[in-house]
């Protein structure tokens, strides 16, 4: 079978089971197309391990997570005005609808294996072998929506993704500067203990922060989580995804026998 848009990337533990993700946005001319894809997709999946459908921890072979999104776009018009130093926009009409589409699969290793000989390239094909990459999740609905994990351990080395304040457990954010930066720090000792590491490891760290007048104020937490291992740093100002959101960060970490 082969498919036009959906092109899926591999994540394989060691023992072979894993996950495929593919993202696709398409016209509304597509839609259909892309929906047919799908359904083959599945219904082949639902053929080879027929009543086999259920979550892992539930005994299943395999599972899907599918999600499809309609946006609209509009050209932004924009200038910069050397003297005043302020941009000026002016937004267009909306544009075309598009489709954005999101299909997971997990399973097990004999699934993966079938799925991954079935509709995957050779070169994703080559993830098989890098035994020592494991995905850590943290719940988080964006990890699937957008297509990153909390964390990845690959070797001795552990990528935390940047973080913020959000509780995932209720999924709020709190207004407060301070308090988010310990969320994101308790956020970040979660996903290390889950990679089998901790602050000790940690050898770098970046900090992204829309106010820069914020920074000072989150110093004592920084220090609190951070103080005796003092890793390389960088202080960064930029907007960030969510206007809630007062600060992001990421560490690096490197485990050590």
């Amino acid at each position: 079978m082969n498919l036009s848009f959906l092109d899926f990337d591999a994540s394989l533990a060691a023992d072979g089971a894993g996950n495929f993700d593919a993202m696709a946005t398409v016209s509304p001319g597509q839609r259909q197309a892309l929906l047919e894809e799908v359904a083959a997709v599945l219904s082949w999946a639902d053929a080879q391990f027929p009543g086999a459908h259920a979550a892992l921890d539930d005994g299943g072979e395999w599972d899907y997570y599918l999600q499809c999104q309609q946006e609209w776009t509009a050209d932004e018009g924009m200038a910069y005005d050397l003297a005043t130093q302020q941009f000026s926009m002016q937004v267009g009409p909306p544009g075309m609808p598009r489709h954005n589409l999101t299909l997971s699969l997990s399973g097990s290793a004999q699934f993966c294996a079938a799925f991954e000989s079935r509709f995957c390239k050779l070169s994703i094909r080559i993830e098989h072998a890098m035994t020592s990459r494991e995905l850590i999740s943290s719940g988080s609905p964006f990890e699937a929506q957008i297509g990153y994990s909390r964390a990845v351990v690959d070797g001795d080395w552990v990528f935390v993704s940047g973080t913020t304040g959000y509780d995932y457990s209720t999924m709020t954010i709190s207004d407060d500067v301070v308090q988010q930066a310990e969320q994101c720090m308790q956020n970040i000792a979660h996903a290390l203990s889950q990679a089998g590491s901790s602050f000790a490891d940690v050898v770098r760290v970046n900090y992204v922060l829309p106010h820069r007048a914020d920074f000072e104020a989150c110093w004592p937490v920084l220090r609190k989580y951070l103080g005796d291992v003092r890793p390389a740093a960088m202080m960064i100002v930029a907007g960030l995804l969510d206007e809630r959101m007062k600060i992001e960060i990421e560490v690096t970490a490197r485990k050590h026998a």
